[in-house]
């Protein structure tokens, strides 16, 4: 059953009426007349049906309508014609009535005697002409997801086999249509406007700068490419094809990241996080950091859904005074809300140990005043100070400040006011190491 697309559905009558009359302009003075109404029985006619697609026919060619055959002298008056007007009219409303009526004059001629130019003998197969040679069309790496607003391309390559002139071959018709489930949209159309140069060899087309979704608000689209391409031997019908379906998600692209803190605890350097677009179409983003002692790499970037990593870095020896530090890392997208990494950083707390002597017992006469030295070291913030203590038969503390040093050995008989040890027992000594952020180390020798 025939019926017209888009803004033309309603209009079927008027549309049939149009070609009619047209049909009878063309063969006027040859005795033919042109029906909407089935004859009666006893009336021989040949009929036109007009409806469905060319599926049944793809394992020959692409066409807009088949006859019977070619009947010379119209000596079968019970043939038949078909036009494929779902086909016909898939890819442009303006022009469908336009279509149909060359559709209907083409299958009618053939079914009245009419045959191709330099087709062949009248009795001939027309499938052997119509379909002589073959047009292939395919995607060659087209986006199957975009954004909203978003351009993009979709490049195909096309073919052509098994045609007997030679070449350049014009591309009568090269299109792009979007398809939303009812109606064929045209998104880009060339008539006779490219060429390729041979057959038997892919060549390349790309349909630049193409917005998707002033097709398909969001969602799916379902894109198609078609050409028709010359077979430069004057036929009407030149082989044609369609693209597969294509499906392309439509919709925003969607920030992603995979956590929203790193922690460098007191030895770190180098961490890392990654970004990705969730959605649809191309992410881009841009990477701040906020703090002088902390930086990122990349700084921006661009994702179609691959996970893109980020290098974070800490600068420890830039570090301000302090134990425990924080920054944050801020990822700026070209759609939706910044998404923000918080970094913490420890620094490590001092460390001290007893130098001299080596051994952590030592033996001490009566009367001796030996000496004793530890070596201390910050963890990143300054050192502070060191107590002393001695405990035991006798009791004894000193402080020594080391303020601003990060390497300091000091000497305990230094700071107890050369005490002699004149009473036997046993002794500890410990020293006790200080920052300015207040964490400590200590370590110890027992004297006896």
């Amino acid at each position: 059953m025939f019926e017209a697309p888009g803004e033309l559905a309603g209009q079927e009558a008027e549309i049939i009426a149009g070609i009619v009359t047209e049909l009878e302009s063309t063969f006027a003075g040859t005795g033919i007349i042109f029906t909407t109404v089935e004859p009666t029985a006893d009336t021989e006619y040949s009929t036109i049906y007009i409806g469905g697609t060319n599926a049944p026919f793809w394992n020959f060619g692409v066409f807009g309508g088949l006859a019977e055959k070619v009947d010379v002298g119209n000596r079968d008056a019970d043939d038949a014609a078909f036009v494929f007007s779902n086909d016909l009219l898939a890819f442009s409303v303006s022009s469908a009535p336009d279509r149909l009526t060359e559709s209907m004059l083409h299958e009618a001629g053939h079914l009245l005697g009419y045959a191709h130019e330099d087709s062949g003998p009248p009795d001939a197969p027309i499938l052997s002409h119509v379909a002589e040679g073959t047009a292939e069309i395919a995607w060659n790496g087209a986006p199957t997801q975009v954004g909203i607003g978003e351009t993009a391309n979709f490049p195909v390559k096309i073919r052509l086999t098994g045609v007997s002139a030679s070449g350049p071959y014009t591309l009568t018709r090269l299109g792009l249509y979007e398809y939303d489930g009812a109606l064929y949209s045209t998104i880009k159309e060339f008539d006779d406007q490219y060429s390729i140069p041979s057959q038997n060899t892919w060549h390349t087309h790309t349909f630049t700068n193409v917005r998707l979704s002033d097709y398909e608000s969001d969602g799916v689209g379902e894109v198609y490419g078609f050409v028709r391409i010359s077979d430069n031997n004057g036929w009407s019908t030149d082989p044609s094809d369609y693209t597969p379906e294509l499906q392309v998600t439509i919709g925003s692209p969607a920030l992603s990241v995979s956590t929203s803190s790193l922690s460098f605890g007191s030895s770190s350097t180098t961490k890392t996080f990654t970004v990705r677009n969730s959605g649809s179409g191309t992410l881009s983003y841009a990477i701040s950091d906020n703090k002088p002692w902390l930086s990122v790499s990349p700084t921006s970037g661009s994702s179609t859904g691959e996970s893109d990593t980020i290098s974070v870095t800490v600068n420890r020896s830039a570090l301000p005074s302090g134990v425990n530090h924080t920054g944050r890392v801020t990822i700026d997208p070209s759609h939706g809300s910044n998404r923000y990494v918080d970094v913490s950083v420890t620094e490590p707390a001092p460390t001290i140990s007893k130098v001299t002597p080596t051994s952590s017992s030592v033996t001490v006469n009566i009367g001796e005043s030996p000496r004793f030295r530890v070596s201390t070291a910050d963890g990143g913030s300054d050192l502070d100070r060191i107590e002393w203590r001695l405990t035991g038969a006798a009791t004894y503390s000193d402080t020594d400040q080391v303020s601003g040093s990060s390497d300091s050995a000091e000497d305990f008989n230094d700071y107890v006011g050369n005490y002699t040890f004149d009473k036997a027992g046993n002794y500890t000594l410990t020293a006790t190491v200080y920052d300015d952020s207040g964490d400590t180390d200590s370590v110890s020798g027992r004297l006896r």
